[in-house]
């Protein structure tokens, strides 16, 4: 195998716990394209809302999204990123509280 971008996160779970916030957490990629995974990505996006987005390490699989908009539904997305490149974008909607 070339080394190559990573497959997508798996096991992916978001959940509103309070006004404005979501919780998202995810297991690492099957594959990581035989380049140590950097970085995840973490975006919410909310039609007409301001877009959130978080970058944490590649030891981290959890992350609070703050500064939401309440009663919004939200399209969360997770892109692994290792030396070669980005995988695809997993992706959850969510209804924030």
């Amino acid at each position: 195998y070339k080394r190559q971008a990573p497959m997508p996160v798996t096991s992916v779970k978001v959940k509103s716990p309070s006004i404005g916030k979501a919780n998202v957490t995810w297991n690492r990629p099957l594959f990581d394209g035989k380049s140590t995974i950097k970085t995840y990505t973490i975006t919410a996006k909310a039609s007409g809302k301001k877009t959130i987005t978080r970058t944490v390490k590649a030891n981290v699989r959890n992350v609070t999204l703050s500064g939401l908009s309440n009663a919004t539904n939200y399209t969360i997305s997770i892109i692994a990123t290792n030396g070669k490149g980005k995988s695809d974008p997993v992706v959850v909607k969510v209804p924030v509280a």
